[in-house]
């Protein structure tokens, strides 16, 4: 098990551009199938982060004048990068996501980019630990894990191969596969809406709660969006719902809590 520990303020690690007042250096857009590598916990710089061992951190990632329509994907540096995207954009346009990477022996994760070229920019908002000793403010112990897809109505994994239509629901396993334990009790779950006809919001909620009152993700006409939520779980499902036109969706577990 892992706790998670968050910060109420930004760590500024990584900015392509360069950023004096943070000491960080300029290293260039990331160009096509290009991958940048970046201290994320160095040392002792943050309470907690080295002395009982981080093994993932939570990051705010902004991709900026982007040259081609691409995504950005998080992942150990030296290990194996995930098929799923953490942060979608169009050419031209800034955005961020909320996204959890696991980290080397060192504190250090990479950022791969699919298309074009992209400056970004990382600040770090907290980090999990081995289940131990605490610091504050601690959140549930949580494990967090290289992502899984659990949804992609694309391709019917999860779910009958369709998009979701107007004012329909679905359900989908995010317990008791592809190694997440049967009994966890939430799972952090980066949820995706992908080619919608219309502007529209998805509402998604974990099988332990009631479905909620307002979206948690809202999308334009044509675009991929994402959004990082964390579900907490009964009977294993998530449940999501959308409102209005046609959009395909897909759900990548990120972590997951037990207790």
């Amino acid at each position: 098990m892992n706790d998670a520990n968050i910060w109420d303020e930004f760590h500024p690690v990584l900015d392509t551009r360069g950023n004096r007042d943070e000491g960080l250096p300029r290293l260039g857009k990331v160009g096509p199938g290009g991958s940048v590598t970046f201290q994320a916990l160095p040392g002792m710089r943050y309470p907690g982060s080295s002395e009982y061992g981080a093994t993932a951190v939570v990051l705010d990632v902004t991709e900026t004048d982007a040259t081609a329509n691409s995504y950005v994907t998080g992942y150990r540096t030296g290990g194996s990068r995930p098929n799923s995207p953490n942060l979608n954009f169009t050419a031209g346009e800034t955005r961020s996501a909320t996204v959890v990477v696991p980290v080397d022996a060192q504190g250090r994760v990479s950022l791969f980019n699919q298309a074009g070229s992209v400056d970004l920019i990382a600040s770090v908002e907290g980090f999990y630990q081995a289940f131990g000793p605490t610091t504050d403010p601690l959140n549930e112990p949580m494990t967090a894990i290289t992502p899984v897809r659990a949804l992609d109505t694309r391709s019917g994994i999860g779910a009958r191969k369709a998009p979701m239509g107007p004012s329909s629901d679905l359900s989908f396993k995010v317990a008791g596969v592809d190694g997440i334990p049967a009994g966890a009790t939430g799972v952090l779950v980066n949820v995706t809406a992908i080619g919608s006809t219309v502007n529209g919001y998805l509402c998604v909620w974990g099988d332990e709660s009631p479905q909620p009152l307002g979206p948690e993700l809202n999308f334009m006409r044509g675009q991929t969006t994402s959004t990082l939520l964390y579900l907490p779980v009964t009977h294993g499902h998530a449940e999501l719902f959308n409102v209005h036109g046609s959009v395909n969706v897909t759900a990548d577990i990120e972590g997951y809590s037990t207790n």
